[in-house]
């Protein structure tokens, strides 16, 4: 039994962006994979573009979205020879900024499945080690498991990459040969050439075929194993009667049941096994794909087996690619006997030929559970490695389409699925066969779901929110800094909004809180601001909010909680605020200020050490400097004062006098006429 879990993977895109109707009605979700002609995923198709059909009739497209694999971008753009050595650092900075207005694309989580069952002790070994590499290909951003179908190794999804390349290079194929390795029976054959014993194994094919009762495949191999090819014993008997009277004709029945059913029993744990990847993956967000590594499958037709398995991948949105090495050719089968020359050989030419039709029947086996779950074959030949980034390139993005379901269509009905792109060119197109209609949404208490957001860091995008952190000494001595938090929420989204938050270090959560916001800025913004004291270290700090209507906004930032040394001295950042009509001062740690602002005031703190005495001199300058430009647009000597132990440098800016556009602010500290450290940040005045 393989046991994997997605421990810590929450999905909040089932719970916020399952596609409804308005009136609350699900749609059927159908996942399509389209590339182009070098295998790469084709991105900017349009809802009309697709054509859907659920049981042969054609539904309409009711939302598209193109989901994009985090982490996974373009190659850059080549740079100007000598750009980079030209190019000057940027200044010193130290507050943090961030915003979901770009989605940073969804988690990937890849499985890596051997199905160590289908695999002989000898074979797949390139294909685990190109495993390995592929592993290396990954960005850090993908989660990535591995199991093996009979569940020995498995290595729960994580985004360490040794566990699960030390797991690919233990993994050694289990596979039994349910065939008779018999290749020639003895010395004397019977009676006109008769054998007594089979002449080689029953194959696999073949024993399949007889086991469901294809009395044709039965005559084929007693003729073949027994009678030298020839069936004129048939003409005058019924099988039953050889089968009784015929030693090998009873020995290949009885060989064929025992292949079967070894090989009914090999497939059946085989199918459970992918059955049990696919539903854990279930549990997983963003683009799941699983990888499965196999030899083959004893199917012989499109068997109800297969019903599961395609079904599930329907139901949990996971992306299929099977990868089947070529197999080897025999060159050591002694084929058949000779029976004197008397008798006229057959054109069968015994093993090898057998073993060619088993093989033939396993790739057959395999593509078709590929075929059936909407994967992608592929059928190995050489190198390995290409075919693995063929698996990346295809992994990278996936169009998720909401199916208007027929009339009368009830929550858990399924549907068999065919998708096609209407739009001229050259695609590959990849969708389930099968697609399921799921019940009404669950619904989730929004504190749950905001909850979940901050435990899994997930990024999430329907509601715009803003983060940004500065930092200065703390009044508090048992945590010698604090760290200042601004988000701020855009006019043009409802409220009240709902928002929590969550500070973590390398250990796990340091602090949280909640918050409600009813009150909007002067400008419609919602703004919240507070801070927390903390001890020097690293931290992640995710923000999320709820609007209104339920809808789901999140944000991560790291920073570095310590303060910059500059000549003497410790720095803050440089700290920014504005005054509203009101007289009511909102502290700023966004790189936005608010429309229609006339005043910035900004300031950085400078903290010298106990009993130092400060330098002579001590002279502060801001400037406010247009990006790619080298004259500032405004520049002011700070006023200086002790503040509780600290020199406070303060300016007003006026900001009215400047053009909308991204601005450079920085703090310049000179003393005794020397420069000992500038602090900047960025500024954007929006028009």
């Amino acid at each position: 039994m393989v046991s994997l879990f997605l421990c810590g993977s929450t999905s909040l895109i089932s719970q916020t962006q399952q596609p409804t109707f308005k009136g609350g009605v699900s749609l059927v979700t159908v996942d399509v994979t389209v590339l182009d002609k070098d295998g790469n995923p084709v991105r900017d198709l349009k809802p009309e573009d697709f054509e859907i059909k659920l049981n042969n009739k054609v539904q309409a497209v009711k939302s598209l979205a193109f989901v994009q694999a985090e982490g996974v971008t373009a190659p850059p753009a080549a740079s100007a020879p000598g750009a980079a050595a030209a190019a000057a650092p940027p200044p010193p900075t130290l507050r943090e900024t961030a915003n979901n207005s770009t989605p940073k694309g969804e988690e990937r989580v890849f499985v890596i499945l051997v199905d160590d069952l289908s695999f002989a002790p000898v074979r797949g070994k390139r294909l685990f080690i190109a495993a390995g590499k592929f592993l290396d290909s990954l960005p850090p951003t993908d989660v990535v498991g591995f199991a093996t179908a009979s569940g020995v190794g498995t290595v729960n999804p994580t985004r360490d990459r040794a566990p699960i390349k030390e797991a690919l290079s233990k993994v050694v194929g289990q596979f039994q040969d349910p065939r008779n390795l018999r290749v020639s029976g003895p010395a004397n054959p019977g009676k006109a050439g008769f054998s007594e014993t089979p002449d080689g194994p029953v194959g696999i094919a073949d024993a399949l075929e007889i086991d469901r009762g294809n009395p044709g495949v039965l005559k084929e191999v007693i003729a073949r194993e027994c009678f030298n090819g020839s069936t004129e014993l048939f003409n005058g008997a019924m099988i039953e009667t050889i089968i009784a009277e015929y030693q090998c004709a009873g020995d290949v029945a009885s060989e064929a049941r025992r292949t079967a059913a070894m090989t009914r029993n090999t497939t059946a744990r085989q199918l459970e096994a992918y059955l049990q990847v696919i539903k854990a993956m279930s549990r997983a967000g963003g683009i799941r794909h699983l990888v499965l590594l196999s030899d083959g499958l004893g199917i012989t037709l499109v068997q109800d087996e297969m019903g599961p398995v395609s079904k599930a991948a329907a139901s949990a949105g996971v992306q299929i690619s099977v990868l089947a090495e070529e197999p080897d050719i025999n060159l050591s089968d002694m084929g058949r006997r000779a029976l004197g020359a008397d008798v006229v050989p057959q054109t069968n030419i015994g093993t090898a030929e057998t073993r060619r039709n088993d093989d033939r029947m396993l790739m057959q086996g395999i593509q078709t559970v590929a075929d059936v779950t909407g994967g992608i074959f592929h059928r190995v030949i050489g190198d390995p490695d290409p075919f693995f980034r063929r698996v990346a390139a295809a992994a990278s993005g996936v169009y998720r389409l909401g199916i208007d379901p027929p009339g009368g269509s009830v929550p858990g009905k399924d549907f068999v699925v065919a998708a096609k792109v209407k739009r001229a060119g050259s695609y590959t197109i990849r969708a389930n066969r099968r697609a399921v209609l799921p019940g009404p949404p669950v619904v989730v208490p929004i504190d749950e779901q905001l909850k979940a957001a901050i435990a899994t860091g997930q990024a999430l995008y329907r509601v715009p929110v803003a983060l940004g952190t500065a930092l200065r000494r703390s009044k508090n001595g048992a945590a010698p800094v604090e760290v200042g938090v601004n988000v701020e929420v855009p006019p043009s989204v409802k409220g009240p909004l709902t928002m929590q938050f969550g500070l973590r270090d390398a250990v796990g959560p340091v602090s949280n809180g909640r918050k409600v916001i009813e009150t909007r800025g002067e400008d419609g913004a919602y703004r919240f601001s507070f801070s927390m004291p903390v001890v020097p270290a690293s931290y992640k700090l995710r923000f999320a909010v709820a609007d209104a209507e339920g809808n789901l906004g999140s944000v991560e930032t790291s920073f570095s909680a310590r303060l910059r040394t500059l000549g003497p001295f410790t720095s803050s950042d440089v700290l920014t605020w504005f005054t509203d009509s009101k007289g009511a001062s909102t502290f700023l740690a966004l790189d936005d200020m608010p429309l229609n602002l006339t005043t910035l005031n900004a300031s950085i703190e400078l903290y010298a050490a106990a009993g130092a005495t400060p330098p002579a001199d001590l002279v502060v300058m801001f400037t406010l400097t247009g990006a790619g430009k080298e004259t500032a647009e405004i520049e002011r000597e700070a006023s200086i004062e002790n503040v509780e132990g600290a020199l406070r440098a303060q300016v007003e800016l006026p900001i009215d006098q400047i053009a909308a556009g991204t601005y450079t602010l920085s703090a310049k500290v000179s003393a005794e006429g020397k420069n000992i450290g500038t602090v900047t940040t960025t500024v954007r005045k929006k028009s």
